[in-house]
């Protein structure tokens, strides 16, 4: 479950400022963060992802478990 804290932190890393104010940038699709965990799993804070995509990503992902916060389609938009 996500806190409306983590949905406020979220949407103020769209923002360049609090991205270098917070020294974090956010990866958005598939693809993109799954060749993060393949090429620098180091730079990984927090994942959030649906069901259906940790399913399907399951083998892929499997030692990143800790960083997974599960999200509906709802709450992921």
């Amino acid at each position: 479950m996500i806190s409306a804290n983590d949905i406020k932190w979220l949407k103020r890393l769209h923002d360049k400022k609090s991205r270098n104010e917070a020294g974090l940038y956010l990866a958005e699709g598939s693809r993109l963060v799954l060749d993060l965990i393949h090429h620098n799993p180091e730079l990984i804070h927090r994942i959030y992802a649906t069901d259906g995509w940790i399913i399907q990503n399951e083998a892929k992902i499997l030692q990143y478990k800790n960083f997974i916060i599960q999200l509906s389609e709802s709450q992921l938009q």
